[in-house]
């Protein structure tokens, strides 16, 4: 969302409009999903994986973001926070907080909104943002079968924009034919087991066996948990309600940032199916 935001408003500083943008973003991002409820959550800086590895996401670093990025990633997580009551995760990432929520109780169904790969290993509704909506992968359905082939594929390629290696030697060609859809999902943890195991790369098997279990605290999610307290503090607090009147999504910004709650008023104007649109009356470079 920072990315799509910064990118439209990258030859433009102008705050005021980005909250109208923010506005129009977020009343097409409910009104497409039909939402009651809804968590917005963002990453923090570092996370438990950094521990483990320290060069996790170091390649980032080589070369400083962009101007607009580095100008507008603060404003809209600010904007985020106090408008729409997003949360910044303690420690995980947004992605691992996401997977916690998959079974939290209360909810009939959860739609999972992002445009990150690695949100497929979750099963269940995914809503992907950043394509046209008439991309064939605007929506889609991923059950636990196709989340778990997802992860031991990735098991093996490793993830480059997380700086994450895989299994040394194995690439993007050679993985499909090692872990294949028509596994079992036990089936595919012993191919790349065994792939790990019997890899000449490795010194002998307890270095393989090492870079595994890194391999898999890296690039896995943190799966559902009890309702304990960590889940009990995401729940409580950041899952915030949406109120529609008349099957109308109705937004009133100026009461929502007052009180909380989420009563917002759209005024009726058009949402067209691109995926941010220029607020009205702004330049056309917006």
């Amino acid at each position: 969302m920072i990315y799509i935001l910064a990118w439209h408003f990258r030859n433009n500083p102008d705050e005021a409009a980005m909250e109208l943008a923010l506005d129009d973003f977020m009343v097409n991002l409910i009104t497409k999903t039909q939402t009651t409820h809804y968590l917005g959550v963002f990453s923090p800086s570092k996370t438990f994986r950094n521990d483990l590895y320290p060069e996790y996401k170091a390649n980032r670093k080589k070369q400083p973001p962009p101007a607009h990025i580095e100008y507008w990633k603060p404003r809209i997580i600010k904007l985020c926070v106090e408008k729409y009551q997003f949360f910044i995760a303690d420690n995980i990432e947004a992605d691992d907080v996401l997977s916690i929520m998959r079974e939290a109780e209360g909810f009939d169904e959860i739609i999972f909104c992002s445009p990150d790969k690695d949100i497929r290993q979750i099963p269940g509704k995914h809503y992907n943002y950043g394509v046209k909506e008439d991309h064939p992968k605007v929506w889609e359905e991923i059950d636990i079968h196709e989340a778990a082939y997802r992860f031991w594929l990735q098991m093996l390629i490793g993830d480059s924009t997380d700086n994450v290696k895989g299994c040394k030697g194995i690439g993007e060609e050679k993985a499909p034919k090692i872990v294949r859809r028509e596994m079992t999902i036990e089936e595919m943890k012993e191919a790349v087991r065994t792939a790990y195991l019997e890899n000449k790369k490795y010194k002998d098997k307890e270095e393989a066996e090492e870079q595994m279990r890194l391999q898999s605290r890296l690039l896995r999610l943190i799966p559902p948990l009890p309702l304990d307290g960590v889940v009990e503090q995401v729940y409580g607090k950041h899952v915030i309600e949406v109120a529609y009147n008349d099957a109308e999504l109705n937004i009133d910004t100026d009461e929502s940032s007052d009180n909380g709650d989420r009563v917002l008023q759209d005024n009726q104007r058009p949402h067209q199916d691109d995926i941010l649109r220029s607020a009205a009356g702004l330049p056309e470079q917006v």
